[in-house]
């Protein structure tokens, strides 16, 4: 989780100015931070991504204790599975999903700043943007 939170936060930071202009497209930010984040982490087990979401609504030991009792549930296979996924480099594959979402913050902020908070209210209300969101409300 820590790795996730550390590739986040340039992202966060690109966005992090609470003092919203009229020239940056919050509302493509949001989408695109949503699409790049939930499409990387589709590839991961459910029991996964439902723990990031439980993470940022009732914080890390709660999640993992309900995720441990998941995960005790689970088949050796079903276990094995999500211990392989676990150990793979998240990093590497939410750079390749969403290094054009830095680029394109990098484009639109051109001197201007970035309402975060606008983001983080569009991203919150996408039902497609749970991990998305857990995530991001755990790097600000």
């Amino acid at each position: 989780m820590k790795k996730i939170i550390l590739f986040l936060l340039p992202l966060w930071a690109l966005c992090a100015n609470s003092y919203a202009q009229k020239n940056i497209d919050e509302k493509k930010i949001a989408t695109q931070l949503c699409e790049c984040v939930e499409k990387t982490f589709k590839q991961y087990p459910k029991v996964l991504r439902e723990m990031i979401i439980d993470s940022a609504e009732m914080g890390d030991e709660k999640a993992q204790e309900k995720m441990e009792k998941k995960v005790k549930k689970m088949s050796t296979t079903e276990q094995e599975n999500l211990t392989k996924a676990m150990e793979r480099p998240i990093e590497v594959e939410l750079e390749k999903n969403c290094g054009n979402v830095s680029k394109f913050i990098k484009k639109q902020e051109q001197g201007e700043s970035l309402d975060m908070k606008k983001v983080l209210k569009l991203m919150k209300a996408n039902k497609n943007c749970k991990v998305a969101y857990a995530l991001m409300q755990k790097v600000k």
